[in-house]
């Protein structure tokens, strides 16, 4: 009788094992599933992070508030472009043995790399220069003309270049220059957004002093 009391005692703590059990698993599964939502909601507000912190944003340029006008994302105005081309130009034509090197350097920050293979591919000799105390001189004397076209500007601009021995001038020349410029992302070794990719030029007139 005793045997059959133990038994029968038994079967309701078995039942109640069981049935523990059964609700932890039910808990543990649903944990698993929480846990699984929250690793994907996770990586998506990680990966959303990214795309914001890596997107590219909208770049407003005002070239001047001389005058009242509307400035659209990312729409480069006329006046900047011409204005970096003209300047970009002045700079690398100017230039006395001293300031030649630096001219240089600095010129070739905003040259493309296509352009910029080409453009110390033609050998000026520094040391040339120097000895021979040749500098050069050159001014704008008509407005630069902006061109769009499909991928690039191209910008005409016409200025009188002369070249100096010493502070004796021995060559003036009026030249025809065009430039053709692409659209970059600006960062802080380029600031304007803008890259000289090609530059070509034509003497329109030349005198040379005996």
């Amino acid at each position: 009788m005793e045997k059959n009391k133990n038994k029968q005692a038994s079967k309701p703590h078995k039942s109640k094992f069981i049935e523990r059990w059964a609700k932890a698993e039910d808990v543990s599964i649903k944990l698993g599933w929480a846990l699984v939502l929250m690793s994907v909601v996770s990586i998506c507000l990680v990966t959303a992070l990214i795309k914001v912190a890596t997107k590219d944003k909208p770049i407003y340029y005002v070239p001047g508030a001389s005058s009242a006008g509307i400035a659209h994302p990312n729409e480069i105005p006329e006046s900047s472009i011409w204005g970096f081309t003209s300047n970009w130009l002045v700079s690398l034509l100017n230039f006395t043995p001293a300031t030649y090197k630096d001219v240089r350097t600095n010129s070739e920050r905003y040259m493309s790399p296509k352009y910029l293979s080409k453009f110390r591919s033609v050998k000026d000799d520094i040391q040339s220069i120097e000895r021979g105390l040749i500098s050069s001189s050159f001014m704008l004397t008509e407005d630069p003309k902006v061109t769009k076209k499909n991928r690039f500007y191209e910008i005409g601009l016409v200025g009188k270049k002369q070249l100096f021995i010493g502070k004796e001038i021995v060559k003036e020349e009026t030249v025809q220059y065009y430039i053709y410029l692409t659209e970059v992302s600006p960062n802080d070794e380029n600031i304007y957004g803008l890259q000289v990719d090609n530059l070509i030029y034509e003497i329109l007139e030349e005198k040379i002093n005996k």
